[in-house]
């Protein structure tokens, strides 16, 4: 499962998605990951 985050999420949610092993993609790591 993959869930996608934009920046105003807090890191406490950050952090409970990783307790519960979800794959985690943050809006910055998903444009630095698309170069074009």
């Amino acid at each position: 499962m993959k869930v996608f985050l934009n920046k105003k999420i807090p890191q406490v949610g950050m952090d409970i998605l990783k307790e519960n092993n979800l794959e985690i993609i943050t809006s910055e790591i998903e444009n630095s990951s698309h170069r074009e």
